[in-house]
């Protein structure tokens, strides 16, 4: 240890300020960055933590929580930069407290296209949160704005949170309609005079404002600083709703210096129907008591748009303009006016009347510049707003923030997108955000480039940037705040790009120093040497190792240990990142083609009860593989999602269905069960060619048989990569069918495909013949691109919905997993685990570390949300065999594990309904359609808390001498279960043997007191058809232990016999010693006082 004299000085803590939280992040919660749920998904904020002590708590473990611990109102500025090529991808976020939606922080004008090169967006939203208190916890979420689930990528978001003290003179409030009503998409000219202006209910008034219903009266002249936050909803294609603030009342007044807001653009296509409004700048009054209205207007095409059940919200700060401000209006970049130049170009900044200067903290040109020097150290708060018109098609220009001409990882306002359709041509971008630590001499500049279409954009309005000093955070005499770890990180790749293993860590002192010799840490169970620098209170620490790409694990478990200066020890667990879902599956749903025994008939008639092969394809087994309503789904879809057109379902009798594939050697067969009251074909005629199927009640398969993923729409019908290997293939309900946009490879009984539809009261069945050539033959265990589409036309005309599987119609990037046949795992032979519940690698080196998540698994979840989310359960799982049993290892990922329905330790209680593992066996293969149906052959189950399960078995005996014995231990992830069922069990299979397998996991989230979902590693619970395929592999390894006896001789020695190799020691527990003796070994008495075994 070492010793620090008190020196009674008060010492600054880097990069930490006063009442305030920066957080950063680049994953969500599921350890993932990629945007594609449609359920809200928490921001982990682990890339960089910086708080208060004193008003937050934050922990990288559970980092997307911040707690407060004191009461009172918070600040809070969220941004999400994001990129990706997801067609009209659009985004929300959210802030939660407590688990609740807070009022009017709500962020939806994150929109890409993916077309015209425009394929980057970000989310911003600033808001007060009112009357919190101590322990409160906030947490942002995101999610997909719309039911389109299209993926995209998160970049760095940010999280700025600041409390408000009392003394600060602030108004603050929600809206939900403007004065004329919940419509907010009027023209100003149809319109009367402040109709449109936004009325707010104050839940804060400080003595510098004054508020009546739409009117806020600014009673002192001076300058102040609004956020505003507008939601829009509404079924308008390519409109756009604005925002502008007044000063002065309607009879005299006039818009506030750069006082417009119009990002709310909705397309109204593939359900963009939802966007919102942004605002955040100074403005000032040059007289006192001047009114203040906020009003919304029609930008573009007319139509309903209202805030939907979400609520606007305004924030407006009195602030002080003589001590630690700077503020300047541009409305041009230093070399051009063009704001969407191909080369990045800095904002130049006026040095006119409007520009609030503080000398002693910034440079600026008296003539005006780009640059804004800092001259004090310290923490910035950046508020940045513009106006913008003009550009060709889809024009979206970037705006970046940078410190000495280096982009501030997530300073970014990317939210500019301009349709330039349907009267479309201007928005904005809004900007709230710390600049963390600026030193003396650092240069702050703003820029902007062409990130979508071309042509030239111009400011319509002046654009606005404030930078706001913030006072540092002192920590004061005996402070015994522990070290904190404020950055955590992954790192699986060099910046070379080279494949590694490795994470960076960060950690701060606070009152107590870190003790550097104490710092150790270790992956997954395996020290690791770590490399580690001090830049002041700032400890650096990182380790990185090769790895390689193909058989490398990626490390899932980094522990972290160390002590401080007040010889307090630290522990910290982080996990890794959920792997990527091993190829050749993508990261999308999966289901099984089986082989079927033989061809059905394919007369539109599926017959599930009188022996057609039907009930031996994949989704038979309960006829599980469906999508229908259910009116607890945001999207009102289980189990599928809303494709190109449309709302959800009404009820179940509006729209659902139900899956099946199979194939034989020669041919693919698709049947779909459609429920759906009522149905049209008004639009293709009946048994016709390549008409407007699309517009009738149809089914489309659209099938990728090389699953090569082509990442753009693609309906052109004569593209190889898709034509030759799948494309679409359409059957309506008279019959009418579509080939084009597979290239047209010929429909018939005898031809490359053939289907039919045979209609009933309440649906109809559908049934495809599509030939193996036809899609590029693929093999049994390969993957294939698929996915099913069902279109409802309940009225004749244009179809009112259309409901998927999965994926984007023509899209195969955005399809689903179809495995023909089941997945293969060899089990080699070699020395038996210990069965503790700890799953020690070594004990199952040499046997493959299987990776199963919600996307190469297959997946059921029959309650709550259908999110496939990796986070909430995957695992990994190892199986070994030896002489006398074969061995399975599983270590779940499950954050939240519930055993509510099975007591600990009792035996054949409900353990599906709690978090659990299932073993499948068919041990003579003999794929029955149902349970097993001998003895030995049937289900092993293990709770999480010791409940088992063997009834499905035929109750053989458990325990550690009995017919089966399994173990399970918490981990801080979730849970691990390892299991020995004994060959005797399973009809003593031989060394080479096959039999069916299969592993699953249950997850109860604790809702309902009933398991939410459950993933298979290959196959369906009890259905042995659709099991997977175990092989024990032969060899010469885990065969019985050698023998060993001992005899005493007449005359006083001992006669050892032994197999293998004889080794001795003093006591039970060793040290052992190889004998160096062959056997029959014959000793003295006193050499036999001591301890022997025989190994091999």
């Amino acid at each position: 240890m070492t010793a620090f004299a008190a020196l009674g000085l008060s010492a600054p803590a880097q990069a930490a300020v006063k009442n305030v939280a920066w957080l950063q992040g680049t994953t969500l919660k599921n350890g993932s960055s990629v945007l594609s749920s449609i359920e809200p998904m928490g921001i982990n904020w682990a890339a960089h933590s910086s708080i208060d002590p004193a008003i937050y708590g934050h922990l990288l473990v559970n980092s997307s929580m911040l707690t407060i611990k004191q009461a009172g109102d918070y600040l809070v500025a969220v941004t999400l930069p994001m990129k990706g090529n997801g067609v009209r991808s659009a985004q929300a976020i959210e802030v939660y407290v407590n688990g609740q939606i807070a009022p009017g922080a709500v962020s939806r004008c994150a929109y890409i296209r993916a077309s015209s090169g425009q394929e980057e967006s970000s989310a911003h939203l600033a808001s007060l949160l009112t009357g919190l208190k101590a322990n409160d916890v906030i947490e942002v979420v995101t999610h997909k704005a719309t039911h389109n689930k299209v993926a995209v990528e998160m970049e760095t978001a940010s999280l700025y949170v600041e409390r408000v003290e009392a003394s600060r003179n602030v108004f603050s409030g929600t809206a939900t309609e403007a004065v004329g009503g919940a419509m907010l998409n009027r023209a100003e000219l149809e319109v009367e005079p402040g109709e449109l202006a936004l009325v707010w209910n104050s839940n804060r008034t400080g003595d510098a404002f004054g508020h009546s219903g739409e009117t806020i009266t600014l009673r002192d002249r001076g300058s102040y600083l609004v956020l505003v936050n507008v939601p829009l909803q509404g079924n308008v294609v390519n409109a756009s709703v604005g925002l502008q603030l007044w000063l002065g009342g309607y009879e005299e007044g006039d818009l506030a210096l750069g006082g417009r807001a119009q990002q709310g653009y909705i397309r109204n296509v593939s359900n963009h129907d939802k966007s919102s409004i942004h605002f955040s700048g100074l403005i000032h009054t040059r007289e006192a008591n001047q009114e203040l209205l906020v009003e919304t207007l029609q930008l573009a095409n007319s139509g309903d748009i209202t805030m939907g059940n979400k609520q606007a919200s305004i924030y407006i700060e009195k602030v002080n303009t003589t001590s630690g401000l700077f503020f300047s209006s541009a409305f041009n970049l230093t070399d051009t006016d063009n704001w969407n130049p191909n080369k990045k170009d800095s904002v130049f900044w006026e040095a006119d009347d409007n520009r609030i200067i503080d000398e002693a903290r910034f440079g600026h040109s008296e003539e005006g510049g780009p640059d804004i020097v800092i001259r004090k150290s310290g923490s910035y708060l950046l508020v940045y707003n513009d106006v913008l018109e003009g550009g060709s098609v889809r024009a979206n220009p970037r705006i970046t923030v940078e410190v000495n001409g280096k982009k501030v990882p997530g300073a970014q306002s990317k939210a500019h997108y301009i349709r330039n359709a349907g009267g479309h041509s201007a928005s904005s971008a809004s900007l709230v955000f710390l600049l963390e630590n600026l030193k003396a001499d650092d240069v702050v500049t703003v820029s902007a480039a062409q990130e979508g279409g071309g042509g030239e954009v111009y400011a319509q309005e002046d654009a606005l940037l404030t930078l706001q000093h913030k006072e540092t955070l002192t920590l004061p005499d005996g402070d015994t705040s522990p070290p904190r770890i404020t950055a955590f990180q992954q790192i699986l790749s060099s910046p070379s790009g080279r494949p590694v293993n490795g994470f960076s860590l960060v950690i701060q002192d606070m009152g107590l120093k870190l003790d550097d010799a104490s710092l150790k840490a270790s992956l997954d169970g395996r020290a690791v040497k770590l490399k580690v620098s001090r830049d002041g209170d700032k400890i650096n620490i990182s380790f990185m190792e090769n790895r390689n790409q193909k058989t490398g694990h990626i490390w899932s478990q980094a522990d972290i240990s160390f002590s401080d200066t007040g010889s307090n020890s630290h522990e910290k667990v982080f996990f890794g990142k959920a792997p990527p879902t091993p190829p050749p599956f993508d990261e999308t749903k999966t289901q099984l083609a089986l082989p079927l025994p033989e061809p059905p008939v394919i007369d539109g008639v599926i017959d599930l009860d009188g022996g057609e092969s039907w009930i031996w394809a994949g989704g038979g087994p309960g006829e599980s593989w469906r999508a229908e309503f259910d009116e607890s789904m945001t999207d009102g879809i289980r189990g599928g999602a809303i494709g190109d057109k449309g709302a959800p379902p009404r009820d179940k009798q509006d729209l659902g269905i139900r899956m099946f594939a199979g194939y034989d050697a020669d041919n693919f067969y698709i049947g779909v069960k459609v429920q759906d009251d009522n149905f049209f074909s008004d639009s293709a005629d009946e048994e016709s060619k390549n008409g407007s199927t699309w517009h009738d009640d149809a089914v489309e398969i659209f099938i990728d048989g090389d699953n090569s993923n082509l990442d753009t729409r693609d309906t052109s019908g004569n593209n190889p990569k898709v034509v030759g290997t799948g494309g679409q293939f359409v059957i309506t309900v008279n019959n009418a069918y579509r080939e084009q946009e597979a290239g047209n490879p010929g429909y018939g009984e005898d031809e490359a495909w053939y289907a039919l539809v045979t209609t009933g009261d309440g649906g109809y069945d559908a049934e495809f013949r599509i030939s193996m050539d036809t899609i590029g033959n693929p093999n049994p265990g390969e993957v294939i691109g698929f996915t099913v589409g069902v279109n409802d036309d309940n009225d004749g005309g244009v179809r009112e919905r259309q409901i998927l599987w999965v994926g984007i119609p023509h899209t195969e990037a955005t399809y689903g997993n179809l495995l023909l046949e089941g997945k293969t795992y060899t089990a080699p032979k070699k020395v038996a685990p210990v069965i503790d519940g700890v799953i020690h690698t070594a004990e199952y080196a040499g046997a493959e570390r299987t990776y199963v998540n919600p996307h190469n698994g297959i997946y059921d979840i029959t309650v709550g949300d259908d999110s496939w989310d990796s986070s909430d359960q995957s695992f990994f799982a190892w199986v070994t065999h030896d002489y006398e049993a074969v061995y399975v290892a599983v270590d779940v990922t499950d954050p939240n594990v519930v055993t509510d329905s099975a007591d600990a330790g009792t035996e054949d209680g409900q353990t599906w309904q709690d978090d659990s593992v299932e073993i499948f066996f068919d041990a003579d293969d003999s794929n029955d359609a149902g349970r097993g149906t001998k003895g030995f052959e049937g289900q092993y189950v293990l709770s999480a808390n010791g409940a088992w399960r063997d009834n499905e078995a035929n109750n053989p005996k458990f325990g550690k001498a009995g017919d089966w014995f399994a173990a399970t231990q918490r981990t801080g992830k979730g849970y691990q279960v390892e299991f020995k069922i004994k060959k005797s069990a399973l009809s003593n299979p031989a060394d080479g043997a096959r039999l069916g397998f299969n592993i699953a996991i249950n997850d109860d989230d604790g809702k309902n007191g009933s398991r939410k979902s459950q993933l298979n590693w290959s196959g369906r619970p009890h259905a042995e058809f659709t099991y997977g395929r175990l092989i024990l592999e032969e060899g010469e390894g885990g065969g019985p232990p050698p023998a060993i006896s001992a005899r005493l001789n007449d005359n006083g020695t001992v006669t050892v016999t032994f197999d293998g190799k004889l080794q001795t020691a003093p006591t039970v527990n060793g040290p052992w010693q190889d004998a160096n003796a062959a056997s029959p070994l014959t000793i003295s008495a006193d050499q036999a006082q001591q301890y022997g075994r025989a190994v091999r």
